[in-house]
């Protein structure tokens, strides 16, 4: 199996930024050699006829010059490492690197799907409404291996929204959950009772967040450690000496 579609059957998200950048650097290195190169002899005759006193005169012809094979400007790279690597980035939220790989690909590698991903990109970047980024994601029809990408995103995303709105509420409506998972209530409702969360209604609650110093089993608590004796003396040396200035 090609290693980078067996990083992307594993989900390593990690080797497959790797390798993903080392095929993009190789295609580079080369598409340099396939540019015609000019020998130092003809470097220096060209220099010795535009140093004498008389250069010699073009020669003309009625043919047209026909292109050979080391003259044509290679694809860089295959269209799919581009795809691949920006929704690789985006999966790690990097925004940065996504956007740059939107930037640097040759307009030859911009295939529909890679399109379609930099769209999908610009919305996360752009912080719209998260059901337009579903939308945007369901709008196009992948290809195998990059459509394994777009559901490791999907996944990724709604853990996100669901790990920020338990930080944010303590009661919300199911349909305001649905709306930022791009889901349908039916589904939300199995995803978060997974995640710990309590239905009233039409009503959804979040757990509680862990309470700093305090221990998760009950009637258990943990005392925050504080400063010593030895660091109170210390402090109160330091602003004794501060007064005395």
């Amino acid at each position: 199996m090609d290693p980078i579609f067996q990083s992307i059957a594993t989900r390593d998200i990690h080797t497959l930024v790797a390798l993903c950048e080392t095929a993009e650097h190789d295609y580079a290195l080369a598409s340099l050699d396939t540019f015609p190169a000019v020998s130092q002899s003809s470097a220096s005759a060209s220099l010795a006829e535009g140093t004498s006193g008389s250069p010699s005169s073009p020669t003309h012809t009625n043919e047209p010059a026909q292109p050979n094979d080391s003259q044509q400007t290679p694809l860089l790279s295959d269209p799919n490492i581009y795809t691949l690597l920006q929704l690789a980035h985006l999966i790690q939220h990097d925004y940065p690197s996504a956007r740059f790989v939107a930037k640097r690909a040759p307009f030859a590698s911009h295939t529909p799907e890679l399109l379609a991903a930099t769209e999908v990109a610009s919305r996360l970047w752009a912080e719209d409404p998260q059901c337009s980024v579903f939308e945007a994601m369901d709008a196009f029809a992948w290809s195998e291996p990059t459509g394994v990408l777009v559901q490791m995103l999907r996944d990724a995303e709604r853990q996100r929204q669901l790990a920020l709105m338990e930080r944010a509420y303590v009661s919300v409506r199911i349909a305001v959950v649905a709306g930022r998972l791009g889901m349908q209530a039916e589904e939300v409702e199995a995803l978060i009772s997974g995640r710990g969360w309590k239905f009233d209604d039409a009503h959804a609650m979040p757990p509680p967040l862990p309470v700093l110093g305090v221990s998760t089993e009950a009637n258990s608590v943990e005392a925050a450690p504080g400063p010593g004796l030895d660091e109170l003396a210390n402090l109160s040396r330091m602003i004794v000496h501060m007064e005395s200035l």
